[in-house]
């Protein structure tokens, strides 16, 4: 027979099947430890730790309905944008398990109510007010309600009731007195308040009651008020940060920042002193201080993240990235999930030049807050920089439907518009600017490139001179100013200004203007001088080079020009503007194989240059290459389905050369959509209807690119043929006699002939 299991054997049996059924209080006195600690955290005001040990205690217990109803208060105490909503799913998730969960109720009816849904907001009064008619902050919440939809006398009945029947609270008096200051009765708001005092002596009420007399601008009143409150309770935060707000609302500096140094004293550990002193010195100036008292609270506060968020986004403001991303890194370490230590992080990589890797930050945080006008600027920002123009319009827009004064998202939209040529919306946002702050920073070099886009010359030089004068050293306002002194003819005065710029600030761009100038004078020397002194400072410049190569061109040094294009292809055999200017050179030297060479190079590194597609296809057909020239249309039109010049071009081959005449007018037709004006087009469309046995379509087009090409023969030729087939050869001889009359041997002119011949 078998010995029953004693000593170590029956230990260990224990000890196996506590850990197997966790029957021996395990995860109990764990979730228990969790709600302790978390409640001790709150009790303290360490809210963000009370959330950890609150989701921690649900990890145990995911259904109980208590530690939900803990966890949603703890998020509302943190506040903000990405806390408030996160206490609101734990407060509605306590109330799913547990509908009977009356407080938890009450603060989603509270929630309602602060973001105006009146209507669920009285759904949750009423249905506790249902289980419990007694119940304090269901019947103040429906009071509030009341007051909301203007029913102030209902208000009053529901508070003065709740008072009566709680001699203990003050809260329905201070409700109360709420009410009265609504419906303009001040006295007895005032009188409400005073009882509330005399019941316990709280501070809350003689805050209230200071803030009433602040309300009918007695500052002595609430002064003294304040000062009382803080004399019975010398520690009071609350009452120390009324004291403070109070002498900041009044313009006591001195006051303010003593008053604040004693609500540090009181609370050291807590962000708030600190807060409210850092936003003191700010506001007087003093940026440096500021900073001193953040740092400050970083070392001894609890909640040393609020006071880094701050000191990052001061940095930031000031334009430090590197102490601002010393900062954030921290922040990220302790929670990289937290959605505004990404924005800050995304904010630091704008300042950095590295847009696309801000994306991902910026857009996590302004998905969770669409409504934050910042958060909306800074994604604009960063979509601007990408060159994704639309949310980038879309986003500065939204930033000013929040905030209608945003400085900031109005100038980068106007700079926005301006950058894609919807010229008219950037001045319209610029003027508004401008009606706003006309002295915001950047705006009269803005509001003078935009007259210089429009052609508005003498006013883009009275905006460019302006801002020239304030900021005397700025290459780029100079340089601006140049171009639009060349643009109204005034070159003498234009050079002057380009070599200003070019004395404050080397810049390719600001030098070419200047070389522009000198060949309108036709001084080549003096733009090989300027040049070529700016290679030997930079000489693996391939733009210098190429600028070299446009001036010995415009001199008709083509040995040179050539040699100097080529070396700006050997520094950079990416830079594809040197190989469309040789291949312009040799084009005009009627060398086309090699012509064709360096425009199919550039092709290669720049896939996407329309022009060069067409120059390609042109110089082809002048080859007679067809096949070669058709193919080159068609990369254009992968590029750009609706490209114009590349559809009628290739429109005109289909139809001359044997093609499909139905694709030909779908070309045809898809140009003249893009481009209704164009008189070759017209021709190009007219001319395939004609061949489609469309009279008088065709006559219709021709007639119409005719009168706006009188003098092309092939033009004439097309019309004349068409009114033949049409059947009116009056019309038909005029216009084919017109044709020979302006050349005897274009395209067509044996079979203008012809049929002239056979009307005689």
């Amino acid at each position: 027979m078998r010995k029953p299991a004693t000593g170590f054997s029956v230990k260990i049996l224990v000890v196996a099947l506590c850990f197997f059924i966790t029957s021996c209080g395990g995860p109990e006195k764990k979730y228990t430890k969790h709600i302790e600690k978390g409640k001790e955290y709150y009790a303290s005001s360490q809210y963000k730790e009370a959330v950890i040990e609150f989701k921690n205690a649900i990890q145990i217990k995911p259904n109980d309905p208590q530690a939900h109803y803990n966890l949603g208060l703890s998020y509302l105490k943190v506040g903000g944008p990405a806390y408030i909503p996160a206490g609101f799913k734990s407060l509605v998730k306590a109330t799913e398990l547990d509908p009977g969960l009356l407080d938890a109720q009450i603060r989603i009816g509270e929630l309602y109510f602060v973001s105006r849904d009146i209507v669920k907001a009285s759904e949750k009064a009423q249905l506790v007010l249902e289980k419990d008619k007694n119940n304090l902050d269901g019947t103040i919440l429906l009071a509030n309600i009341n007051a909301a939809k203007g029913k102030l006398g209902e208000a009053k009945k529901l508070l003065q009731a709740a008072a009566d029947a709680h001699p203990e609270s003050t809260k329905p008096l201070l409700a109360l007195s709420t009410v009265y200051l609504a419906s303009g009765e001040r006295d007895s708001a005032k009188n409400i308040l005073r009882k509330a005092i005399e019941k316990d002596g709280s501070v809350e009420p003689r805050i209230a009651l200071a803030g009433v007399f602040l309300f009918e601008k007695n500052f002595k009143a609430a002064e003294d008020e304040l000062n009382g409150a803080l004399k019975d309770n010398p520690k009071s935060v609350a009452v120390l940060s009324a004291l403070t707000n109070f002498y900041i609302g009044t313009r006591q500096g001195a006051m303010a920042e003593q008053t604040a140094e004693k609500l540090i004293t009181a609370s050291e550990e807590k962000a708030e002193g600190y807060i409210i002193l850092a936003s003191i010195h700010k506001f007087s100036g003093n940026g440096e201080k500021a900073r001193e008292t953040l740092k400050r609270g970083i070392e001894r506060s609890k909640d040393p993240v609020k006071l880094q968020k701050l000191l990052a986004a001061d940095y930031l403001d000031s334009r430090q990235p590197a102490e601002a991303s010393e900062l954030v890194s921290d922040i990220l370490k302790k929670n990289e999930e937290d959605l505004e230590g990404q924005f800050l992080r995304g904010r630091v990589l704008l300042l950095e030049r590295k847009p696309q890797e801000a994306l991902s930050g910026l857009s996590a945080y302004v998905k969770e807050n669409p409504r934050s006008p910042s958060a909306q600027y800074f994604f604009g920002l960063a979509n601007m920089m990408t060159g994704n123009s639309s949310v980038a319009k879309t986003a500065f827009n939204e930033a000013l439907t929040l905030a209608p004064g945003f400085n900031e998202a109005s100038f980068m939209l106007s700079a926005q518009y301006l950058e894609i040529g919807e010229l008219k919306l950037a001045s319209v946002e610029a003027q508004k600017l401008k009606a706003r702050n006309p002295a915001y920073p950047g705006l009269g070099f803005l509001l003078g490139d935009i007259s210089l886009r429009q052609g508005r010359h003498d006013e883009a030089i009275r905006y460019f001179e302006a801002y020239t004068r304030d900021n005397a050293q700025d290459a780029k306002g100079f340089a601006k100013l140049a171009a639009a002194q060349m643009k109204a003819g005034n070159g003498k005065i234009a050079i002057e200004n380009a070599e200003k710029s070019l004395t404050l600030a080397s810049d390719d761009g600001v030098l070419a203007l200047a070389v522009s100038i000198d060949l309108s004078t036709r001084n080549f020397e003096k733009a090989l001088a300027r040049i070529n002194g700016q290679i030997a400072r930079t000489p693996d410049s391939a733009a210098l080079h190429l600028l070299l190569g446009k001036v010995y061109a415009a001199s008709r040094d083509e040995a040179r020009a050539e040699q100097a294009l080529k070396k700006a292809i050997e520094k950079d055999a990416n830079f594809y503007p040197a190989y469309i200017d040789l291949g312009d050179l040799y084009a005009r030297k009627g060398s086309f194989d090699d012509a064709l060479k360096q425009y199919r190079e550039s092709v290669k590194v720049n896939p996407k240059t329309l022009a060069t597609y067409m120059v390609i296809g042109m110089l082809s057909e002048k080859k007679g290459d067809l096949n070669g020239a058709i193919e080159s249309y068609k990369k254009a039109l992968e590029v750009n389905p609706r490209f114009a010049p590349a559809a009628n071009n290739l429109a005109w081959l289909y139809s001359e050369k044997g093609g499909n005449l139905d694709v030909a007018l779908t070309l045809a037709e898809t140009a003249k959509e893009q481009l209704p004006n164009e008189p070759a087009i017209s021709d190009t469309l007219g001319w395939i209807y004609y061949k489609k046995q469309a009279y008088l379509k065709a006559v219709t087009l021709l007639k119409e690119s005719a009168a706006k090409m009188p003098n092309e023969p092939t033009v004439k030729y097309h019309l004349g043929m068409a009114y033949y087939r049409k059947g009116e050869t009056t019309l038909a001889k005029q216009e084919l006699k017109k044709a020979l009359g302006i050349k005897n041997d274009f395209d067509g002119a044996e079979e203008a002939r012809k049929t002239l011949a056979s009307l005689k």
